[in-house]
């Protein structure tokens, strides 16, 4: 089966299942209750504060999405079926890639909400919170600062560089994390095989000299180096 024949039918599958309109939906609804928190934050303590309320979010939000990168590669639910079918590799991988993309445009989409409010602040205020001349100067207007759109603009580049992350960085770490465990074996068995999930019987005489010890521990390094 081909990258491309693999994909149509897991989309068929989240089509039918509900899962993917599911996961548009929290991603719209957490960037509405999102954005309303930062409003309210730039209501009662200004905008430096929302600004700070919005990155505490952001951090939290694709902290997360980091942390399910290893989920979306090789510890999934549907591990035990994939690994009994005849699919390479290489069309598993595309698929975990395109899982961890959209997961990230997910996150991407609710963190872009939370900044709309800063937009919408009142531009004296934000002009006046970003100057970068602290001082009041004794004659002449004082020193101009940063605009409402010029000023989520500078934390919607920052939800970009995240994004990035998620959906390129992440997947490449945690594909390199189980390509240090597998001593030169598959990536994507090996670590289907950690999870629980038969093996493919090539690859039985070579599961047979794995300790218990050496499953905990390879498996804690797929997990850790990804979090970490």
């Amino acid at each position: 089966m081909t990258s491309k024949q693999f994909l149509h039918w897991t989309r068929l599958y989240e089509k039918r299942s509900g899962h993917a309109l599911r996961g548009w939906i929290v991603a719209l609804v957490a960037g509405v209750a999102f954005a309303g928190f930062v409003y309210w934050r730039a209501d009662v303590a200004g905008p430096i504060a929302a600004s700070h309320a919005w990155l505490a979010g952001a951090l939290a939000a694709f902290a997360l999405a980091f942390m399910r990168v290893p989920f979306h590669v090789y510890w999934r639910q549907d591990a035990a079926l994939l690994a009994q079918l005849p699919i390479g590799g290489g069309a598993l991988f595309d698929a975990a890639w395109l899982r961890c993309i959209r997961a990230a445009l997910a996150t991407c989409i609710t963190v872009a909400i939370g900044a709309l409010p800063l937009a919408l602040l009142d531009r004296e205020l934000v002009s006046f919170a970003t100057r970068e001349f602290l001082p009041t100067p004794i004659a002449g207007p004082s020193a101009a600062g940063l605009t409402p759109i010029e000023f989520a603009l500078r934390h919607l580049a920052l939800t970009g560089v995240l994004g990035l992350l998620a959906a390129c960085l992440m997947p490449a770490v945690a594909t390199w994390a189980a390509s240090l465990v597998t001593h030169g074996r598959d990536a994507l068995e090996f670590a289907t095989k950690l999870a629980g999930a038969p093996v493919r019987a090539e690859a039985k005489a070579t599961a047979e000299q794995i300790t218990y010890t050496d499953r905990g521990s390879t498996s804690a390094i797929l997990g850790a180096v990804p979090g970490f």
